[in-house]
């Protein structure tokens, strides 16, 4: 399945990015990931949510 983010969230993601590797070293790539498998879990089986 095909997603899109809405502009606005796309802004606040890459934001939010931004912020964590700024925090620490590889934390965002631990968030991206975690972002990543949200979105993958809700295009497999959107009726759940």
């Amino acid at each position: 399945m095909k997603y899109f983010l809405h502009p606005q969230a796309q802004e606040e993601l890459e934001q939010t990015v931004l912020f964590y590797k700024k925090q620490q070293a590889g934390l965002e790539k631990r968030f991206i990931e975690a972002i990543e498998d949200a979105i993958n879990r809700v295009c497999r089986t959107p009726l759940l949510y």
